[in-house]
């Protein structure tokens, strides 16, 4: 795991995001059909109450999701359209933080995300949340990360 690293890729719709970290970052062996896998299996059973109301069983259940379908000795964890998983959660009230707790404690990731904050301010009260907490919790992300990236056209502009 040395090569690996705590990175965060964010930028606008179809700028190019995914093609940069497949290019650049092949210690992550991003495979999109597992990954997709497991985010059904991860929405369907290891996140099922709110950050107030998880329990040991929750709490354990989502762990060993995390650590057996994403993370092992040889890649990183990986959560492509990080915005898009937290709209899900938000619309099922699931416990989001308890995700992004769990992705901080490891010891490398590859997230990355649309940039929602931008532009107009939704009308509806549900996306101005999903915008705000997604902001929120890409910050702390950030906060966490070794490297973060911006892509606009294509082009990788390094943050961080």
């Amino acid at each position: 795991l040395s090569n690996v690293k705590k990175i965060l890729i964010i930028g606008g719709c179809s700028q190019g995001k995914t093609a940069f970290a497949k290019k650049n970052f092949k210690e992550y062996n991003i495979d999109l059909s597992s990954y997709d896998s497991f985010m059904q299996r991860l929405m369907e059973t290891g996140i099922d109450k709110t950050d107030d109301d998880i329990n040991n069983d929750t709490y354990n259940n989502m762990n060993d999701n995390i650590n057996n379908y994403i993370y092992d000795d040889t890649q990183g964890f990986f959560i492509d359209n990080f915005h898009i998983l937290m709209k899900n959660m938000l619309d099922n009230n699931a416990g989001y933080k308890m995700l992004i707790t769990k992705l901080v404690q490891k010891n490398g990731w590859l997230v990355i995300s649309d940039e929602i904050g931008c532009g107009l301010v939704p009308i509806e009260a549900c996306d101005r949340r999903w915008r705000e907490e997604t902001g929120r919790m890409l910050t702390l992300i950030a906060g966490h990360s070794d490297e973060v990236y911006r892509i606009f056209s294509g082009i990788a502009q390094r943050i961080k």
